[in-house]
């Protein structure tokens, strides 16, 4: 599948100028907007060029299902390769109508783990700063 989009690597991963010229908007859309990440901008996984082949091909894409998963993914990993650039979704829907209770307390759930995410930050990098 790799090969069909332009990459000729044997691994996981395919740098953006190895991708055919049509598939690059493609390739910054999905790295930018859909998969957002703070590093490797120039670089994407099979996961991703899988997604390049679907919006490609124009298959059906379950988005928010992408973007919980995405989500998920970003609390569960400690790596900090990941962006979260979703606020605007959770805020614009959080009260929304027809939204469910169940919605609501994995919404207060997930703004909490955020908050002491961001806590937990600014306390690591206190005492980075301390030791210089």
């Amino acid at each position: 599948m790799i090969a069909k989009l332009g990459g000729d690597l044997k691994g996981e991963r395919v740098f953006k100028k190895q991708v055919k010229p049509e598939f690059q908007l493609l390739f910054e859309l999905v790295n930018n907007v859909l998969l957002p990440r703070f590093e490797r901008r120039s670089m994407t996984t099979v996961p991703d060029m899988f997604l390049m082949k679907n919006l490609a091909s124009f298959t059906p894409v379950n988005l928010p299902s992408l973007i919980m998963k995405h989500m998920l993914k970003i609390m569960s990993v400690k790596d900090g390769k990941h962006g979260l650039c979703y606020g605007f979704i959770l805020t614009k829907h959080q009260d929304g109508p027809g939204t469910s209770e169940a919605m609501k307390k994995k919404y207060a759930q997930l703004k909490t783990e955020l908050a002491d995410l961001r806590t937990q930050v600014r306390n690591l990098t206190g005492a980075l700063l301390d030791r210089l």
